[in-house]
């Protein structure tokens, strides 16, 4: 028996005739990508005759279809009758046929695993208040994809936005920063740390280990970073301290001791956006994890095919340095001309870290949104905003408050002015990053046009109206029309101060009352006059001394009556005194002097 190979389509096992005409059989694995089988077939014919080519149609209908691969043998020791080794799950992607001139015609069918399914359309999505193990679950439930064991992860992410990244990428990423692992074995997707499962495999050297090689390298293990955090206006600094939370031995060991001699100094990680400092550390400290997953690469060649991604394998009639266990990363399975081998790579389990950081392009464009709220919380003059993409059903509204960029900020100062609910506005990203969103300012549209049809006329040509008007009319402009310059304060109430070049001059305005109040009040004319008029009555009190005096003539007239009184005395006093009545003059008192 040695080796025999199962294939079934669409839940149809394929018959031994199928069989008889594979060339080669190989299935390439991989922890951190999709995995690809590639079964080839041959044919012979002659040119004359098209038996060749029959079954084309049969062999293209695989196209989307389930396919499974199974391997059963009974080379492994210690087992009383053949097993199932091996079993692989996937998808037909491609079918390709190939004819040549030379009279040999191949088949050659593809299949991914369903991961690939997951890697398809690019996607939107926002996600609030949930664990990244609660997320990636989601996710994945939403494929044609069985789902192993998803370890829980511990912090709560309060905003998590999946943009411009397809399922697969968006699964991966979050796995990544979590220093879980996320791998599909062959028959399901499991996400996780490194560990030894029931499907380890010991291979002795020389029987079914034909090669194996073990690579030792150096990486820093020191690394630093920053993180700030908006609402406590706080920089979290952070560094690695201590040492791995798992111990490592053997030849790791010489490693990792090199490592720390060779890189005394710390490497900066940047791209963090941790909300505290402990979390930042946890950062920090899967940064080095992921370097210390690097330091120690092995490889092999076998006839053992058990090997799965995410198992172990333990080496035995080699020295003890090489025992392991050692985690298996990826499994290259090859069957050609009736003989089976595969390759694989691993690395010890003490040191099986997530070493590839699936990090998402930087966000460098800018995009529109629409204020919906204003009410910040926490009062930091902070809105909520519906962005213009969707997420396939509506359109994605972060529950999350964003800072509004102001030409002026600081502590209880600064240029205050919120946009309006459903304003228009513009949303950059802080270092690219679309959790990291911001407003940078608010844009005019087709239906929220700008207010330059003004009672003041603005000529766009000169560009010679600037202003600001509230949402109730309330407005200050400017209006720089050459020779009758204006700056100028109005209400709709038709309160108007004006500042005019024309003049120059001051308006103050108002259907209403204007009040003036202060400790001291001066009005002073340096070269003209001041005129008091009203339409009513005038009337000018003070509660200690009135002066009113004229560097030229003093004249005072009532049309009817003029009355002067003194509660006490009144005294008129000049060199020359005139009193004189166009009809009569009458002076009476209690007693009368002159001279």
């Amino acid at each position: 028996m040695a080796y025999d190979f199962k294939i079934k389509v669409a839940d149809q096992e394929i018959d031994r005739e199928f069989l008889s005409s594979v060339s080669s059989i190989k299935l390439d694995q991989y922890v951190d990508r999709h995995h690809v089988l590639k079964i080839e077939l041959h044919g012979l014919g002659a040119e004359a005759d098209l038996s060749e080519f029959s079954g084309t149609q049969e062999f293209s209908g695989f196209l989307g279809e389930t396919i499974s691969l199974k391997v059963e043998t009974d080379e492994v020791a210690d087992e009383p009758r053949p097993i199932t080794a091996m079993e692989f799950i996937g998808v037909v992607t491609e079918v390709r046929h190939e004819n040549t001139v030379d009279m040999i015609n191949s088949i050659t069918i593809t299949a991914h695993s369903p991961t690939n399914v997951m890697d398809g359309p690019l996607r939107n999505k926002l996600y609030h208040d949930m664990k990244a193990s609660e997320i990636i679950t989601q996710v994945l439930n939403n494929h044609p994809i069985t789902v192993g064991s998803v370890a829980s992860t511990e912090a709560q992410l309060a905003h998590c936005v999946q943009y411009r990244e397809s399922d697969f990428q968006f699964v991966m990423r979050l796995a990544g920063l979590s220093g879980l692992f996320a791998y599909y074995d062959g028959s399901e997707f499991t996400v996780g740390k490194a560990a030894a499962s029931s499907s380890d495999v010991e291979l002795t050297f020389r029987q079914m280990l034909f090669e194996f090689k073990m690579g030792l390298g150096t990486r820093t293990e020191k690394f630093a970073a920053q993180s700030y955090d908006q609402v406590r206006k706080e920089v979290y600094d952070g560094e690695t301290s201590g040492s791995l939370q798992t111990s490592i031995s053997g030849l790791a060991k010489l490693s990792h001791d090199a490592s720390k001699n060779l890189y005394p100094e710390g490497s900066f990680v940047s791209g963090l956006k941790p909300d505290s400092q402990s979390s930042l550390d946890k950062s920090i400290e899967s940064a080095r994890e992921a370097s210390v997953g690097r330091m120690v690469h092995c490889s092999g060649r076998s006839r053992d095919p058990r090997l799965k991604i995410g198992a172990c394998v333990k080496i035995s009639g080699m020295p003890s340095d090489f025992h392991g266990p050692h985690w298996i990363k990826s499994v290259g399975h090859r069957y050609i001309r009736g003989e089976y081998t595969n390759s694989f790579t691993c690395t010890p389990l003490e040191t099986a870290y997530p070493t590839k950081r699936h990090q998402r392009n930087p966000l460098t464009d800018i995009q529109s949104a629409l204020v919906t709220s204003t009410e910040d919380p926490e009062n930091l003059g902070r809105v909520k905003v519906k962005l213009e993409w969707s997420d396939g059903t509506t359109a994605a509204e972060p529950e999350r408050w964003l800072r509004v960029m102001a030409p002026h900020a600081g502590s209880e100062k600064g240029f205050f002015c919120l946009p309006e609910i459903d304003d228009e506005v513009l949303i950059a990203f802080e270092h690219g990053d679309p959790d990291r969103p911001l407003v940078i300012g608010a844009l005019y549209n087709g239906v929220d046009k700008p207010p330059n049809d003004h009672d003041a006329g603005f000529d766009a040509a000169q560009n010679d109206l600037k202003l600001f008007r509230t949402k109730s009319g309330n407005e200050i402009y400017f209006h720089d029309a050459d020779g009758s310059e204006t700056i100028c304060i109005t209400q709709p109430s038709g309160n108007t101060i004006t500042l005019s070049a024309d003049g120059p001059k001051i308006t103050i305005e108002t259907d209403g009352d204007i009040s003036l109040k202060g400790a001291n009040i001066s009005l002073e004319s340096t070269t003209g006059d001041i005129t008091l008029k009203s339409g009513g009555g005038l009337e000018a009190e003070s509660t200690m001394d009135t002066k009113i005096k004229a560097g030229g003539n003093f004249s005072s007239e009532g049309s009817i009556n003029h009355e002067s009184k003194g509660g006490a005395q009144i005294s008129i006093k000049a060199p020359t005194a005139k009193v004189q009545g166009d009809a009569m003059t009458e002076i009476k008192g209690g007693l009368v002097k002159i001279n």
